[in-house]
This record gives C-alpha cells, sequence and structure tokens, in this order.
C-alpha cells in the first residue's frame, strides 16, 4: 500500500483525507466513487494505512510496524474486500459484519476497503447496511464503486462521498516519468488511459512485470552459490526491489486464490511452491531491505542477506 502523498491526480480528495487522518476523527464510513482504473482501490488502501501508520502524523509513512503490515496485507485490522466473482456475496458480509464486531487488535482503529460495492445484490446491500446504520467504535468503512447509481440510497446518505475524476494527461505522464518511464512512452500512455492513473499504472506495472517474474524463476532455481550473483544484481539496480515486491505480491493473491490469471507460468510455479506465510515473509524482508538502504546501511550486506532470506524455502530453512 501507497502513501496518500504518492496519489497522482487527486489532491483535493487527498488534502481532505489528509486532514481526516490528522484529526484522528475520521468518518465512519466513506464513498470513493469514479471510472474504472480512475484510481479509487490505490486511494482507499492508502487511507486505509495510513489511519493505523505509527510515523507519520497525517499520512502512511511506509516504514513503521503497521504501513509494512498494511502494505504485505497482514495487518489485522487494515483489510482489503473485493467481490467473491462477479459479485459480493451474503456469506463475505455477514463475514465482514462479524469482523466488524470486534475491537481493533493493533491499530487505533479498523480500516476496511471494500471495493466494487455496486456488485452487492439487494439481500448482500440490505445486510451490509446493518454495518453502516449501526458501525462500531474505532471503526472507518472505505467503499468504492463505479457505478453510484447502483447503490442504495440509505447506504449513500451514511457515507462521505468522494467522486474522482481523471487525472490531466500531463500530470499523469510527468508520473510515470517519475517511476521511470521514458517521456515520450509516458505522455502515450496517459493519453490512452485517459488520465485514469490506475488503469496506466496497471499496464507499467505490466510491462515490468515481464522483467520483475524473470528476477522470480532466477530465484525458484537459484540454490546458495546464487546468492551473491543476485545480491550483485540488486545492488546495481536496487530499482528492482520495487518490481520483485510487486512479484511477491502477485504470487501472494495467486496462493489466496485471487488474481490467478494475471500470474505467469513462472510465478505461478513459484507461488505454488510457497506458503501464504512464507510469500509474506519475503515481502517483510524486501521492505526490511528498502528500509536499511534508505538509512544508509551497507548495500552489499543488506542484499547478501536479502537474497539468502529469499532462497530460504517455505519452511524456513535454507537450501544447502
Amino acid at each position: 500500500m501507497g502513501a496518500l502523498a504518492d496519489i497522482v491526480g487527486h489532491e483535493t480528495q487527498v488534502e481532505l483525507l489528509r486532514s481526516a487522518v490528522a484529526s484522528r476523527s475520521p468518518a465512519e464510513a466513506y464513498l470513493f466513487a469514479g471510472l474504472p482504473g480512475v484510481g479509487k482501490k490505490t486511494l482507499a488502501l492508502a487511507f486505509a494505512s495510513a489511519l493505523n501508520c505509527e510515523g507519520a502524523p497525517d499520512d502512511a509513512c511506509g516504514e513503521c510496524v503497521s504501513c509494512r503490515k498494511a502494505a504485505s496485507f497482514n495487518h489485522p485490522d487494515v483489510r482489503l474486500f473485493q467481490p467473491d466473482g462477479a459479485v459480493f456475496k451474503v456469506d463475505q458480509v455477514r463475514e465482514i459484519r462479524r469482523l466488524l464486531s470486534f475491537q481493533p487488535m493493533e491499530g487505533r482503529r479498523k480500516a476496511y476497503v471494500l471495493t466494487d460495492v455496486e456488485t452487492m445484490r439487494a439481500e448482500a446491500a440490505n445486510a451490509f447496511l446493518k454495518s453502516l446504520e449501526e458501525p462500531p467504535g474505532a471503526t472507518t468503512i472505505i467503499l468504492t464503486t463505479s457505478n453510484i447509481n447502483a447503490l442504495l440510497p440509505t447506504i449513500l446518505s451514511r457515507c462521505q462521498i468522494l467522486k474522482l475524476l481523471p487525472a490531466p494527461v500531463e500530470t499523469l505522464a510527468a508520473a510515470l516519468v517519475e517511476r521511470g518511464m521514458d517521456e515520450t512512452e509516458a505522455l502515450a500512455l496517459a493519453r490512452q488511459s485517459g488520465g485514469r492513473a490506475g488503469r496506466a499504472f496497471q499496464a507499467m506495472s505490466a510491462k515490468r512485470s515481464a522483467g520483475a517474474d524473470e528476477q522470480i524463476e532466477a530465484l525458484r532455481q537459484a540454490d546458495e552459490l546464487d546468492a551473491f550473483r543476485l545480491a550483485e544484481g540488486w545492488q546495481n539496480r536496487p530499482d528492482q526491489l520495487d518490481d520483485l515486491m510487486a512479484s511477491l505480491r502477485r504470487a501472494l493473491q495467486w496462493r489466496v486464490g485471487l488474481k490467478r490469471e494475471e500470474c505467469s507460468l513462472a510465478l505461478a510455479a513459484f507461488a505454488r511452491r510457497e506458503t501464504e506465510r512464507s510469500l509474506q515473509r519475503k515481502m517483510r524482508a524486501v521492505m526490511e531491505a528498502q528500509y536499511r538502504l534508505k538509512r544508509n546501511l551497507n548495500g552489499a550486506l543488506v542484499m547478501e542477506c536479502l537474497a539468502f532470506e529469499l532462497l530460504a524455502p517455505p519452511g524456513g530453512q535454507r537450501k544447502r
């Protein structure tokens, strides 16, 4: 999960949300509405992480324990819920309501993100409405929708609604360049996506994922003798750790049954060998390496430690 400060094209909404985080008294329910690919889920996840951040007053710092757990989808109070197939099912909503009934386990408040809530059919929507009518304390529910007209008026009336519009093409292109894309290619992609940051970043990520998945394949086939070679490559190109983290996240999603159609054969083979816990452990190892690099620790040593950690099999015993 990123930070609110990294969101592209929604300055007014970001400022409002940062003020809510800083006040420590956010609304009980928000609804982010906008076209598909405009960045609703990215904004929602950044806001959810910021609500429990331990290191920044009005945003997610990305470095504290809470932010790192949220980034690896391992925070008990920062949760993402998406439709099961084409729709949100009643059983899903009932489970969300059950979880909401508990007090926060680690953070200041529960921050639950529910995407594509327009897919809730009448029974599920009415069941969910009860959570909005009687929200438990220290809870913020963040909904996203691409079709606000499909929601019950009673749900709309209980949410603070933020409508998200596409970013100016020049703004989005500049953000793509900042993330390493060629200027001409960035401008073309920004225009092609119609200023929708989520769609543009997804396309850029898909293009980069092929190279990132090559790193995953190298990990899958490597032994300890290859650790120093891998570490040297990352030391020369530390930006590769971002791509590696994205691949590990996709592997985790595959492992728990999400977005399997987006996985390459190499990534699926890697995910099949791992466990959910081992993938989370390896994601934390990458985040810890990035944190140490920011603190100007010995780059070679940091990368070597990371390589050995990533080569550890699911059971935790390193290869011999």
